[in-house]
């Protein structure tokens, strides 16, 4: 884990409220997992009272600089998206645990990414494909403009399936509605987004006998486990921190009729 100011080296508007930042900063870019995050202190004038940071995933990253993409949903993000390329960054990263116990069996790996849950599984879906490991992504949003990297992602090498609420793009429904009926050959399941589509991708298991991991998208103030403001409820009656136990957990874990 590492603060700095970190440069700025592009910051662009990449559709409706979505945009994607790059960053150069060598020790979060050598150094992330899948699933992890960094915290960002949105620029705030003088003279107005300070901002929690933001909590965002991290995509990808090469060489020196790492990408994040993130959507305008308030102030905060609002003050990050007019930031220009130069500008420094107040960060704090990688936190958090990521992917880290992938089964390593031969079956079917999928992956479900929802709005802006998609960043992660697209981190984790190369991995996986780099792996040799046998991966289907599965994307769902709003609308086409709400889509996560469409196009290249239908231009990938492992399988990409997509859904929008409107239709204007792939199915038109959610993306429960699309995953297979056929649960025999899957080795695992992975999912980032909205909570009612990670309790509906728990009841599709049912009873299947292969583990499912999700990332919990969860306001944050410190980031670092001390405020407990980000807790979970899980089965057994307890809390955990999202911040440093996860974001990553085993749905079976938590408590889903709290959360």
């Amino acid at each position: 884990m590492l603060r700095e100011n970190a440069e700025i080296i592009s910051n662009d508007n990449i559709g409706a409220e979505l945009f994607s930042m790059r960053v150069k900063s060598s020790a979060i870019a050598r150094n992330w997992r899948p699933g992890q995050f960094v915290h960002i202190l949105p620029p705030v004038n003088t003279g107005k009272p300070p901002m929690l940071r933001r909590p965002i995933s991290i995509l990808a990253s090469q060489n020196d600089e790492f990408e994040f993409i993130y959507r305008v949903a308030g102030e905060g993000t609002s003050l990050i998206s007019q930031m220009k390329p130069s500008d420094t960054l107040d960060i704090i990263g990688p936190l958090g645990n990521g992917f880290d116990n992938i089964p390593d069996s031969q079956g079917l790996h999928i992956l479900i990414g929802g709005g802006v849950g998609a960043p992660p599984m697209i981190a984790l879906a190369r991995l996986l494909h780099e792996k040799k490991l046998d991966v289907e992504f599965y994307q769902g949003a709003k609308d086409a403009s709400d889509l996560i990297l469409n196009n290249e992602m239908e231009n990938s090498e492992f399988k990409y399936h997509v859904t929008t609420e409107d239709g204007s793009i792939g199915h038109k429904g959610l993306v429960i509605d699309i995953l297979p009926e056929n649960t025999k050959q899957i080795a695992a399941v992975y999912a980032c987004g909205p909570i009612g589509m990670m309790k509906a991708i728990l009841k599709w298991r049912d009873n299947a006998g292969f583990p499912y991991f999700v990332s919990i998208e969860n306001k944050m103030a410190c980031g670092i486990g001390v405020c407990l403001g980000c807790s979970a409820p899980t089965v057994d009656g307890k809390y955990i921190r999202t911040c440093i136990d996860g974001p990553v957990f085993n749905a079976d874990i938590l408590d889903w009729e709290k959360i």
